[in-house]
């Protein structure tokens, strides 16, 4: 049996339906990641930041070329920004890609669509 090779005939309102399930699914995370996102910003903005010194004093110092105190971020937090803004990324893709499918096949309702396991799983799966 090849089951990537299997057809199923659907509506394009069905379709139209599902894909407006996941633009709203993809809406609901893309607010959580932005607000995953604001909420590291402020935790960085009031403790993530702080300046790094050589206790050798500014003349023995090798942290730097200038040989003065460094601003260091915490890599935490920038490990989460940059999850948070990957996923904002992902989702707001996502999202436009969903709305397109929601136009084209709200503006064919009565058509049936031939679908492979895949395009299913893209329209329904979880």
């Amino acid at each position: 049996m090849k089951r990537d090779e299997w057809v199923f005939e659907l509506p394009a309102a069905k379709l139209a339906d599902a894909a407006r399930a996941k633009v709203e699914f993809h809406q609901q995370r893309l607010g959580f990641w932005k607000a995953a996102q604001d909420g590291v910003m402020a935790e960085v903005r009031e403790k993530g930041l702080h300046v790094e010194e050589s206790l050798a004093g500014p003349n023995y110092s090798n942290m730097s070329a200038n040989y003065g105190p460094q601003i260091v971020v915490d890599a935490t937090y920038q490990r989460k920004l940059n999850e948070a803004n990957g996923k904002i990324e992902e989702h707001t893709r996502r999202l436009r890609e969903y709305e397109g499918w929601v136009q084209v096949l709200d503006g064919n309702g009565g058509r049936m669509y031939p679908l492979h396991a895949d395009d299913y799983l893209y329209f329904f799966g979880k």
